[in-house]
């Protein structure tokens, strides 16, 4: 028998949060968040994370727990998130998995498993000389090279991916198609059920959005991203959507 779970998707400000604390009411039920940035303390404003009152009691998880200065991956929150997972449905509770960030969820919820040493820090620093040096499309030419599958299917001016798949080949020996195709071997336990939200009208999703960022204004979001600026953070919580909108 596979394990139940309720699964939460859609865009910025469509209702996502306050569905899935509805769903956990119902149906005994906690939240597990799957948003990349709300895992950030410090960062309340900017990332919307609800407040005690949105709750209405439902216990949240992977929020606010990691620091701003500190290195978190895909591979991070699926350990995580398991452990979350695990101890939900051992007490007999069901996990409604809600957040945006899509390549958390997919990772998540198909047992991804992640080459080990996959992420080298030497070798993106020499990836990324070699590009001021090379230029993306000799890059390029090496990864059709070694990995000529991952060249089809990314842009040659995609340079964010490029690097990525040469970085995984230099690190690991092992190409990142090699890596998709072996992090899926061991078929999930979960069964999701997905629920979509999502507006015919995208005027009014729009109107949401416009609204919610003059909320966050009103809430302090310019003191929040200058109090985040004035710390070494993360490239990831450095470029996060509200903060870096606001450092200009």
């Amino acid at each position: 028998m596979k394990k139940k779970a309720v699964v939460i998707v859609g865009p910025t400000a469509s209702g996502k949060t306050s569905l899935g604390v509805y769903v956990a009411n119902k149906f005994n039920g906690e939240v597990i968040s799957a948003d990349s940035m709300q895992i950030y303390k410090g960062m309340y404003i900017s990332t919307a994370k609800p407040t005690k009152d949105e709750m209405q009691g439902i216990k949240h998880h992977m929020i606010d727990f990691v620091e701003i200065n500190d290195k978190y991956s895909v591979s991070n929150y699926c350990e995580d998130a398991r452990k979350c997972f695990d101890d939900i449905t051992a007490r007999g509770k069901l996990p409604v998995i809600v957040g945006g960030t899509g390549l958390y969820i997919d990772s998540f919820l198909t047992n991804t498993q992640f080459l080990q040493n996959a992420s080298s820090q030497s070798v993106k620093e020499q990836l990324e000389e070699e590009l001021k040096t090379k230029g993306i499309d000799e890059l390029y030419l090496e990864l059709r090279s070694v990995d000529p599958v991952a060249a089809e299917r990314i842009h040659p001016n995609n340079k964010v991916r490029v690097l990525r798949a040469l970085e995984v080949y230099r690190a690991t020996g092992k190409t990142i198609t090699e890596q998709a195709e072996l992090s899926h071997l061991v078929e999930s336990d979960i069964e999701p059920l997905y629920i979509g939200v999502t507006y015919d009208d995208r005027e009014k999703l729009y109107d949401r959005i416009n609204k919610r960022v003059d909320i966050m204004v009103q809430n302090g979001l310019v003191d929040e991203a200058k109090n985040v600026f004035s710390k070494d953070v993360s490239k990831t919580a450095f470029n996060s959507i509200g903060c870096k909108e606001i450092k200009p």
